[in-house]
């Protein structure tokens, strides 16, 4: 699936991560093709695919800051700046100190100043 998603191949991508839904039964390997398959379906689009998705039940907490961090991208996506700063804020707060050196919590981090700097502007627009 990875190649595929280098290759910009989504539908690929889709059908692979899928396979390991209906196919593998490692719990933990499901998690992360379940994430790594949400992620696809935002960039597809797909948005309450991946709602449904992230709503179903997983073997482990450890990829709750992931998956709420999907959360964020799916309202960012439906251009809800407060939730996905709300989403991103969680996602933040959930991420292991150990973590927070890992390029991914610094991307982490610009996506809630961003989510937090769109809505500061909606509410200025709005008042």
């Amino acid at each position: 699936a990875k190649i595929q998603l280098q290759a910009g191949n989504l539908v690929a991508a889709n059908a692979q991560l899928q396979w390991v839904l209906d196919n593998c039964d490692v719990e933990v390997v499901r998690d992360t093709a379940r994430l790594r398959l949400a992620r696809v379906l935002v960039a597809q689009e797909r948005l309450d695919d991946a709602v449904a998705l992230l709503e179903q039940p997983r073997s482990t907490t450890a990829f709750d800051s992931l998956y709420t961090e999907v959360s964020g991208d799916i309202h960012s996506a439906r251009d809800n700046a407060v939730a996905a700063g709300e989403a991103y804020q969680r996602a933040l707060a959930a991420t292991p100190a150990t973590s927070q050196a890992n390029p991914g919590y610094q991307l982490l981090q610009l996506k809630y100043e961003a989510a937090l700097a769109a809505s500061n502007v909606t509410n200025e627009v709005s008042q």
